[in-house]
């Protein structure tokens, strides 16, 4: 996940919560208490504490800013787990449960007079927990990375949990097409791994749909060809040699560690003098 992911997901909070603010005040003389809360499973490079906070922190002093009776009196806590272990697997369910318990215990979860919002960037199964919980204590419950939002759609259990993972990627397309304009570049190859088994691979599945149609729709414009490739199996050598032979841009749709796994490997030299997007555009010397 990457800062202007987390961002819009933040600002959509801070709407919601002002709306909600501005309604009470009309049936109440006081703006209730925003009391924000966030879990973090281990400090992985796309949705970590490390990674997330600074635009937790941004956009929480910028809303005080412009919405100064309603964040008065707002505070913020985080819960996260340091040790390192498979985020999106079996145990993300039991270390999400322990950050749960410990909000609950620490009286962090507050329940009268507040508006509490509890912010988790995790994947779905352990989202769903986060879930639970939010239906049963009456909170709002918010993610950025799940990748099914069908799980989400179950209003009977999850009556005020939201995903913003799915919503409208098609500015990355956007982006991509201007970038290419800019540069005049004619020819794209993405490289699509499918991850099978992995459980926020749709995530990057997802972002990279825009971009591909949105090519494909220019076709009088740019070329482009799409090799599929799943990380779980194999590495990215036939996938890259394919692209490479068609361009030397190329869009990676895959999550942080397989690009970092591709990255340090000895497809480097290979790899010198292309032009690689994934989170961010760099060129490969």
């Amino acid at each position: 996940m990457s800062m202007t992911t987390v961002l819009p997901s933040y600002s959509a909070l801070v709407l919601f919560f002002v709306c909600g603010c501005m309604t009470s005040h009309e049936t109440s003389l006081a703006y209730p208490e925003l009391n924000f809360l966030s879990i973090h499973l281990s400090d992985n490079p796309s949705s970590g504490y490390t990674a997330v906070q600074s635009a937790i922190n941004y956009t929480l002093t910028e809303s005080s800013l412009l919405y100064p009776e309603a964040f008065a009196n707002y505070s913020y806590y985080s819960e996260r787990t340091y040790e390192a272990f498979d985020s999106c697997g079996v145990d993300a369910l039991q270390k999400t449960s322990d950050n749960m318990l410990q909000l609950f215990q620490r009286k962090r979860i507050k329940r009268t007079g507040a508006l509490t919002v509890i912010f988790a960037p995790l994947c779905i199964p352990a989202f769903t927990i986060v879930g639970d919980f939010a239906r049963e204590l009456d909170l709002l419950a918010l993610t950025c990375t799940s990748s099914d939002g069908k799980v989400l759609a179950n209003k009977a259990r999850f009556p005020s949990s939201i995903s913003f993972s799915i919503a409208d990627v098609n500015p990355y397309g956007e982006a991509l097409l201007e970038v290419m304009r800019t540069y005049r570049w004619k020819t794209i190859a993405v490289v699509l791994d499918r991850q099978s088994g992995v459980g926020a691979a749709g995530r990057s599945t997802e972002a990279c749909r825009a971009p591909i149609e949105q090519l494909r729709d220019h076709w009088a414009e740019f070329q482009v060809l799409v090799v599929e490739t799943d990380s779980t199996v194999e590495n990215f050598t036939r996938a890259l040699v394919a692209a490479r032979r068609f361009s030397q841009i190329m869009l990676i749709c895959t999550l942080a560690t397989p690009l970092r796994r591709m990255l340090v490997s000895k497809m480097n030299t290979f790899l010198i003098g292309t032009f690689l997007f994934g989170t961010f555009l760099f060129r490969i010397k």
